[in-house]
């Protein structure tokens, strides 16, 4: 019959969450930049977007701004 596993000292099991948790932190401060990163990029390429379709309107800006404004 199979044994299960080895209890580990509670000094190495305090270690080993401690160095997990850093991990994590470590991972989630990269995913968090990322993120920011991602979001800079989307807000970019609807500017780009919102500026050709604006250009390609022939309407002016001042116009443009009125109509969305309702």
């Amino acid at each position: 019959m199979p044994r299960g596993k080895k209890k580990l000292p509670l000094e190495e099991q305090i270690r080993n969450v401690k160095n997990s948790m850093a991990e994590l932190t470590a991972e989630l401060a990269k995913k968090k930049k990322l993120l920011k990163e991602l979001e800079k990029a989307q807000k970019e390429e609807m500017k780009e977007k919102l500026a050709e379709a604006a250009s390609n309107s022939g309407k002016s800006l001042e116009e443009i701004i009125q109509m969305l404004q309702g």
